[in-house]
């Protein structure tokens, strides 16, 4: 194995190992299944912008299987028809190498407001396109550097491979938004 991949497993390992003290970021001991909540938001402005309410993104563990999942809560949800949850059960039966699997979502009461939680595949050390290419800091410092022409379509082909299964399998994706696009390795993209 290469020292760089080594290196980068390594990374990989800490980053899912990584905790914090639950109470002092007024996190829930235990949520569901799952425990051990690791808030993963860079941001911590709350943004209403794309899902309507604010969201949260927390890596935990969970206790039935003791792998480690993404959850992302959206706060101030209350869910009126049960029938929507079944729209879930739809888009866990998509496997692409893309998409972020959907595991399970479910409702809780837990963060001392109504919320709809949905838990994803954790993929350490990942970033959002956002804060990649678009982000105030990366904004200065690709400035004169613009994205090139082969990273740009890479990304198109992926986007466009994710949108031919979502749409095969009757689904849709209503947004592509910069700040849900994850990228996992070099110019690896999943949504």
């Amino acid at each position: 194995m290469s020292d760089n991949l080594r290196e980068e497993l390594q990374h990989k390992n800490e980053e899912t190992l990584r905790s914090v003290n639950a109470k002092d970021f007024n996190l829930p001991e235990e949520l569901h299944v799952y425990h051990s909540l690791y808030p993963l938001d860079i941001r911590q402005e709350k943004s209403v912008k794309v899902f309507g309410y604010p969201s949260w993104v927390y890596k935990s563990t969970c206790s039935v299987d003791g792998r480690v999942y993404s959850l992302r809560r959206i706060e101030g949800f209350r869910l009126t028809n049960e029938v929507a949850m079944s729209t879930i059960e739809n888009w866990r039966k998509i496997r692409h190498a893309n998409i972020v699997s959907i595991r399970e979502a479910f409702t809780t009461k837990a963060f001392g407001d109504h919320s709809l939680v949905f838990v994803y595949d954790y993929h350490p050390l990942s970033q959002t396109l956002f804060d990649k290419h678009f982000s105030s800091t990366q904004m200065s410092a690709q400035f004169h550097s613009n994205i090139s022409e082969s990273v740009l379509w890479s990304y198109i082909v992926q986007l466009a491979s994710t949108l031919k299964t979502i749409h095969s399998s009757n689904l849709a994706a209503r947004m592509i938004e910069p700040t849900k696009i994850l990228l996992t390795s070099k110019n690896r993209s999943v949504n």
